[in-house]
């Protein structure tokens, strides 16, 4: 079968061995999703390939995509080219790629015995095997001042991809970013796992899913992603993403490869209901002092550093995020039911006039004791795509759908009453249209830069 090197895209007829050398390093077990399989593998004794080496640790990564999504390795090739030379070190550098699809025996799955079966049938896949070298996590940083260095260059180059190749990640977990060294032992992030990106369309009605569920890890999701009928997956998600990332990295990791168990703050974000999440992550945001007083309890010594210079200025800008975020839903709610009682035409007119986005409006129940199940295990996490047991995680799914925060660019950083969350009485439409890429400015990479005390400079030529 033919494969390719992915570093140069050029294809390779001659066969490479390669031994498995440990362990799976990653299995996701369930009826449903990928099957993905990560493997350590080394080049097998007596095996040549171009750019591959005999004394390195490489990972070979299993995988039973959806057929109708663009291949994981064709992205990388599109983000390396599209990004430059500058930038391609922090973006995997994948050895030798090969899709098994069609008829062909090797990329049986079990679920094609259930096409004879009543019921839709079951989604065409294929199986991807991707190798490349081997990087360390996050929790593997063997110091604070390293783990920073890395967090930052993987804010800075998903900021890069996004602006320059038009790709979102739209997966980001503590599973996926990564570090590299280089010759002199300097580490330098890796954003790894490019197999739910997407590009980007500024028209959301051409937004189609790829697959019949969600896209995202649970504990580290946007809040507005942890609904029924989720709404485009924007920028400003992931950005979200990097912010509960880096909670859960201060509250569990103890560097050098350590971690903590999830403790009971994290195993809120991943089971229940949608609703029961979106209400434990929100509790980061409310104030209330017994939830803070627990919330530092938990952090770990070699982070606490990270809580007046990092934590307290993101906290900032993501409670008025979400401040904004729900004051948008209820005048949203309230419009729509208003416009729903006189008749369609007028519902045509206030789009227009406030720029409804079609696909946000999330028209779950409000009611605290819906317990609805739908899309959930016995257990209550949510079933989808690929529960991927990432850093003793089993929350992935997939879906179709400087230090300071200066809101008002007066470079003076948010006041406490700040990060109160709106009380949700005020039932009122909106005054001024809604931006849906920044949610009216309130979350931006510039912001979200300045509150970790770095240059929102990219320097991106």
């Amino acid at each position: 079968l033919p494969f390719y090197s992915t570093s140069d895209s050029q294809e390779v007829k001659t066969p490479v061995d390669f031994d498995v050398v440990d362990k799976a390093l990653h299995v996701q077990y369930g009826i449903v999703g990928r099957g993905t399989v990560v493997l350590p593998v080394r080049l097998s004794p007596g095996a040549q390939c171009k750019d591959v080496k005999a004394t390195r640790n490489y990972v070979a990564k299993f995988s039973w995509p959806v057929s109708s999504r663009i291949k994981e390795d064709k992205f990388i090739w599109q983000i390396r080219k599209s990004v430059g030379e500058k930038w391609q070190r922090y973006i995997p550098e994948l050895k030798l790629s090969l899709t098994i699809e069609g008829p062909n025996k090797l990329a049986f799955l079990p679920r094609e015995a259930l096409k004879s079966l009543s019921g839709p049938p079951p989604e065409l896949r294929v199986l991807r095997i991707l190798v490349s070298p081997r990087y360390e996590h996050l929790r593997d940083a063997r110091s604070l001042a390293e783990f920073q260095k890395v967090f930052v260059h993987l804010v800075r180059v998903h900021r890069v991809i996004y602006v320059k190749a038009s790709v979102l990640h739209r997966d980001l977990s503590t599973g996926n970013l990564m570090f590299n060294r280089d010759k002199r032992d300097q580490a330098y992030g890796i954003l790894n796992d490019w197999d739910l990106c997407e590009e980007m369309d500024t028209d959301p009605k051409n937004h189609t899913p790829t697959s019949r569920h969600r896209t995202g890890t649970l504990p580290f999701m946007a809040m507005e992603l942890l609904s029924e009928k989720p709404p485009v997956h924007r920028y400003r998600h992931d950005l979200e993403s990097f912010f509960w990332i880096l909670i859960w990295a201060v509250h569990h990791f103890e560097l050098n490869g350590k971690e903590r168990p999830p403790n009971d703050i994290a195993n809120s974000w991943m089971t229940g209901s949608w609703d029961a999440m979106v209400s434990a992550k929100g509790k980061v945001f409310d104030g209330a002092i017994e939830f803070a007083l627990k919330f530092l309890s938990e952090i770990t010594p070699t982070f606490r550093p990270l809580i007046e210079i990092w934590i307290t200025p993101l906290l900032d800008m993501f409670t008025a995020y979400h401040s904004a975020w729900k004051a948008h839903t209820r005048a949203l709610k309230v419009v729509l039911k208003n416009a729903a009682s006189n008749g369609q035409n007028k519902t045509i007119g206030i789009n227009k006039t406030i720029g409804i986005d079609e696909e946000y409006y999330d028209d779950s129940s409000d009611d605290e004791n819906d317990n609805r199940t739908e899309g959930k295990n016995a257990e209550g996490k949510a079933v989808g795509e690929d529960h991927r047991a990432r850093g003793g995680l089993d929350g992935k799914i997939e879906n179709q759908v400087t230090r300071r925060t200066d809101t008002k660019g007066s470079g003076k950083p948010e006041s406490e009453d700040n990060r109160k969350v709106d009380d949700g009485h005020d039932d009122l439409p909106a005054k001024e249209p809604w931006n849906e890429e920044t949610a009216n400015d309130t979350v931006t990479f510039e912001k979200f830069m300045l509150a970790i005390g770095q240059s929102p400079e990219l320097a991106i030529n």
